[in-house]
């Protein structure tokens, strides 16, 4: 019993272990650019966000920094930010908080928030007001403020945590890197309205993101019955749509328009779904789960590799984009780079591409949309060859354009 209590009291807050403080930097130590990587560090949920966060540590170490140490950091609710390991992707050991040393940041130090830690990073503000005191600057990307424009789409606590991140960049931040025009047009609204007397100092970059799924360090491995999916999606029109099974992707209008399909058209398209489950869709993934175990043509990969999903990409013959909202739109430029026609909804996010290998829908009513998504599969040709579409960006391009906005030099390594 007293083992017991000693156990539980070591995990009350007020006797919780703390990191060791930070040790004093040596003035001609090099500058730091620390990249937050708490929440992949813990879990990499293999979304879009991840993809971003492991393209962009592992293009970055292909530039010639000079004299500026990259340096991976992460907190939790119960400490302040401390170094991770170098290979923090695959080394998911995370040591006793009293074996860690909290990071010790000066003058010319950069912080680059590149995982969105909303549920973490307002917790260590006075920690990131230190560095500012001493001379370090905060720079954040900015993903979308859907938990802000579209709250109906999430859960409480997620509109709850992303309000205070949203606070504390008002607050803080130096710069805000964003993934699309479309982001930073709504940030610099959102600061106008919410914090006027930061709104010109904050400074707004846009940041290109990648098409080339391979250079994001991609998971590998086939899943039972792989080959035979892409068999009959080689073998039958296939339309593939990718993304989590949350309420702002509408995956509900979808099955609607493709059970129309299905109804009217013996030979219409079959739909490939790859998405984890998500929140506030339990009846829908009901629903799924039951389609995909009958004899519909349908199937929801709930969980596959990135060298599946590449695979995927390669035989479908219509990637769809349906939701009523994005920051971007990964599965669109990941799809434009294998050549294949998109279909996407009219949003001014979507427009910021210029290929002709995409279409916008504007009405999503059961039939129009199935009628669009048809006209979309019939009208669809082989991949166009190189040189035949404007140049996608690539990951490098995207660490690259990190650099820049960041104001460090632009300069690949001798191998490189």
């Amino acid at each position: 019993m007293k083992a017991l209590l000693a156990s539980l009291a070591e995990r009350l807050p007020g006797r919780r272990k703390r990191p060791k403080a930070a040790l004093t930097r040596h003035a001609d130590a090099p500058r730091q650019l620390l990249i937050d990587v708490s929440v992949i560090f813990r879990h990499d949920a293999k979304t879009g966000i991840q993809r971003v966060v492991r393209a962009i540590w592992d293009q970055l170490a292909h530039f010639d920094l000079k004299e500026v140490e990259v340096v991976p950091v992460f907190a939790s609710r119960h400490h302040g930010y401390c170094r991770a390991p170098d290979d923090f992707l695959s080394d998911t050991e995370i040591r006793p908080a009293d074996e860690l040393r909290l990071i010790s940041v000066g003058a010319g130090d950069m912080f680059l928030g590149l995982d969105l830690a909303a549920h973490l990073l307002p917790y260590h503000e006075g920690q990131v007001r230190t560095w500012k005191a001493a001379g370090a600057t905060i720079h954040l990307v900015v993903y979308d403020l859907l938990p802000i424009t579209g709250a109906s789409w999430f859960n409480p606590r997620m509109q709850v945590n992303f309000a205070r991140w949203l606070s504390m960049l008002s607050r803080q931040a130096d710069s805000a890197l964003c993934i699309s025009d479309h982001v930073a047009t709504e940030l610099r609204d959102w600061l106008k309205h919410q914090a006027p007397d930061r709104a010109d100092t904050i400074l707004l970059s846009r940041i290109r993101l990648g098409a080339d799924l391979a250079a994001s360090l991609p998971s590998t491995g086939m899943p039972e019955g792989g080959e035979v999916l892409l068999a009959s999606m080689a073998a039958r029109p296939t339309v593939l749509m990718v993304g989590t099974i949350e309420p702002r992707k509408a995956y509900d209008v979808v099955l609607e328009a493709f059970e129309t399909m299905w109804a009217a058209h013996v030979d219409a398209p079959q739909l490939v779904v790859v998405g984890k489950a998500g929140w506030r869709t339990a009846p829908l993934q009901k629903r799924m789960a039951g389609l995909a175990d009958s004899s519909a043509p349908f199937h929801w990969l709930s969980g596959v590799s990135d060298e599946y999903l590449d695979r995927l990409y390669g035989v479908a013959k219509l990637v769809l984009v349906t939701s009523y909202a994005e920051g971007f739109g990964l599965p669109v430029i990941e799809a434009l780079h294998h050549g294949r026609l998109v279909l996407a909804r009219d949003l001014p996010v979507f427009r910021e591409f210029s290929s002709s290998n995409i279409r916008f829908f504007g009405d999503d009513e059961p039939l129009q949309l199935a009628d669009a998504i048809l006209q979309a599969v019939a009208s669809a040709q082989a991949p166009k060859s190189a040189g035949e579409e404007p140049a996608l960006p690539l990951w490098r391009d995207t660490a690259a354009d990190v650099l820049t906005a960041l104001g460090l030099p632009v300069t690949l390594r001798s191998q490189d």
